[in-house]
């Protein structure tokens, strides 16, 4: 069966809502995720925010983050399925943990590793895991 590279962060999991959410209450905004057309969240905050919106993303974060409709099905079909599934994330260090305890509480038994690799390496990373989907 195929190896299957899943990414995290607005993938498998809603970051963007619980963030927001997170903005909102910090800069007494009321931010629309849904506002949200693009990776830099900076062109979308207050101005005092800006990049800072990026200090607001912390690793308990994701205890709060919710899978997207349909990914807890999937990635247990694709599993039944016989595939091998990796996440592959471009984070730092500290949201590893997090996001590997994510995996395990919402898809238990479906992911067979999780990586992490670094801002643009994830390219390389695909073609070493032996990548032949990518989602």
């Amino acid at each position: 069966m195929a190896t299957i590279i899943i990414d995290f962060d607005d993938v498998l999991g809603n970051v963007r809502h619980p963030l927001v959410a997170a903005y909102n209450r910090q800069y007494n905004d009321t931010l629309d995720p849904e506002a949200i057309t693009e990776w830099n969240m900076a062109k979308f905050v207050k101005p005092e925010c800006g990049a800072d919106i990026y200090k607001v993303r912390v690793p308990e974060l994701y205890r709060t983050v919710h899978p997207f409709p349909g990914v807890v099905d999937g990635c247990k079909a694709l599993k039944r399925d016989g595939h091998r599934l990796i996440c592959l994330t471009s984070d730092s260090e500290p949201f590893l943990e997090v996001k590997v305890d994510w995996l395990e509480r919402w898809v238990p038994d479906c992911f067979d590793a999780c990586y992490l690799t670094g801002p643009g390496d994830k390219a390389e990373a695909i073609i070493e895991l032996g990548g032949e989907y990518v989602i």
